[in-house]
């Protein structure tokens, strides 16, 4: 996995491997009594060395058909979407066709590549992690930083960096996100399958996932009732 993409997967400060993937993939691997060797890299170096097969498997990792010609993906078990950020001054980029002619920072080997390379005289400046990218755009060496969008907040927000950067336009491309593996490997693309199912019914998965991502509090029933009498008597 990679080395630098958090909360999904990171070195924490006591030099540890750890996140929501990470996470994840240990309670696979004790539903299914498989043993997991860890490898944290660059994320190009993992891509290549799952294609390589000097690795088995990536543990998290975005669908896309191009992808999906070169390793076969487990049940989603997360949906990952990439996001435009730019400097809060930046009034010109609100969308994707307006990165057309800027330079704009994305991770070597990221989704973002594909989404923007239909794009025309669009110039690339390639970097090994998400961090490094969103320092570029703080430098005023790029206009946009493209990547995931929950990343790239993690990191802005641990840098105290919110007042400097912005994120504009829609969610870019949400899709399935979950485990690749050669196509040689079925067997244990059938046996992650099956425990991406016991952790999802059992309960695993919903405690990992609270406990990097948080939950969406809804309003109390009571709360909601007085928010709807408000504006009903506001529109008497």
């Amino acid at each position: 996995g990679d080395k630098n993409f958090p909360p999904f997967e990171f070195i924490g400060n006591t030099g540890d491997y750890i996140g929501f993937n990470i996470d994840v993939m240990k309670a696979l691997a004790s539903k299914k009594g498989i043993r997991i060797e860890f490898y944290p890299m660059s994320w190009n170096e993992a891509v290549e060395a799952l294609k390589a097969g000097r690795v088995e498997a990536i543990q998290g990792m975005k669908y896309s058909p191009g992808r999906g010609e070169v390793f076969r993906f487990s049940d989603p078990y997360f949906t990952s979407s990439q996001g435009i950020f730019v400097l809060k001054d930046n009034l010109n980029i609100r969308e994707l066709q307006d990165l057309e002619g800027k330079r704009v920072a994305v991770q070597k080997g990221d989704i973002a590549n594909d989404l923007l390379g239909k794009l025309n005289r669009l110039e690339f400046i390639k970097t090994d992690s998400q961090q490094e990218a969103i320092q570029l755009l703080v430098d005023g060496k790029v206009d946009a930083f493209v990547g995931n969008r929950i990343t790239a907040q993690y990191f802005i927000q641990n840098s105290n960096q919110q007042d400097l950067i912005k994120i504009v336009g829609e969610p870019i491309d949400p899709t399935a996100y979950g485990i690749a593996v050669l196509p040689r490997n079925k067997a244990l693309l059938d046996a992650l399958n099956d425990g991406i199912s016991q952790i999802k019914n059992d309960g695993t998965y919903k405690k990992i996932e609270q406990h990097w991502f948080g939950e969406y509090i809804m309003p109390s029933a009571l709360k909601l009732r007085e928010a709807l009498v408000y504006f009903e008597c506001g529109f008497i």
